[in-house]
C-alpha cells in the first residue's frame, strides 16, 4: 500500500513538472540602478487547452514604464505601473515575447514583478519573475569609453588630413608633369 502511495505521488510530481516549467520569465534577469533598460517578457503556452489570451504585469515601486511594445495582434495598456497586453492569441505549445522599456531607481536588489496569464477558458495563471538591480557602473568605466571615443576622433582626424595631403600631391604631381610636357613641346616648336 505504502509502495502504491508513493509511486502515485512520484507520477502526479512527474506529470505537474511540465506545468510548473511553464512561466513568464524575464531577460536580462539583472539591470543597473539608475538607467534604462528594455526588458523582454515570455509567455510561453505549454498547456494543452486554451490559448493564452491576455498577460497583465504589475512593476514594483523602483521600476517605472518609460514605452512599451505593441506586439502583433495585441493591444496595450499601461496605468500607473501596470502594464497589460491582451486581444491576441498564443496557442498551446507557442510562446510571445512582450518588451518595454523601464526605468530603474536608484535602489538596488532583487525585484519581484506580478505576471498574470489569462486563457480564452477563464482560467488564469500567475508567476513572478525576479528582476535585480545591480549598483551602476562606477564613473571611471565611462571615462574609459570616453578615452577611446576621443581615440577614434583623433585618428579620424590623422586619416582626413592624409586624405587631403595626398589630393593635393596628386594636383602638384598633374601640374608638374602637364608644365614638363608643355615646356617639351615650346622647345620642339623652337628647333
Amino acid at each position: 500500500m505504502r509502495l502504491r502511495v508513493t509511486t502515485a505521488a512520484l507520477g502526479l510530481a512527474l506529470l505537474a513538472a511540465p506545468l510548473a516549467a511553464a512561466h513568464v520569465t524575464v531577460s536580462p534577469e539583472a539591470i543597473q540602478a539608475g538607467t534604462t533598460a528594455t526588458l523582454a517578457f515570455q509567455s510561453p503556452n505549454e498547456g494543452t487547452g486554451a490559448p493564452v489570451t491576455g498577460l497583465r504585469l504589475v512593476l514594483p515601486a523602483g521600476l517605472a514604464v518609460d514605452q512599451l511594445e505593441v506586439a502583433p495582434g495585441w493591444s496595450a495598456s499601461v496605468r500607473g505601473r501596470t502594464v497589460t497586453w491582451s486581444g491576441g492569441r498564443i496557442p498551446p505549445g507557442q510562446f510571445a515575447v512582450f518588451s518595454l522599456v523601464v526605468t530603474a531607481s536608484a535602489g538596488t536588489g532583487t525585484l519581484a514583478i506580478e505576471a498574470r496569464q489569462t486563457f480564452a477558458d477563464g482560467t488564469s495563471a500567475e508567476w513572478r519573475p525576479a528582476l535585480s538591480v545591480t549598483e551602476a557602473a562606477p564613473a571611471g568605466a565611462a571615462g574609459r569609453d570616453a578615452g577611446a571615443r576621443s581615440l577614434g576622433k583623433a585618428a579620424l582626424a590623422v586619416a582626413i588630413a592624409a586624405a587631403g595631403f595626398a589630393v593635393l600631391a596628386c594636383f602638384l604631381g598633374l601640374f608638374l608633369w602637364l608644365r614638363r610636357d608643355s615646356g617639351d613641346q615650346a622647345s620642339r616648336s623652337t628647333s
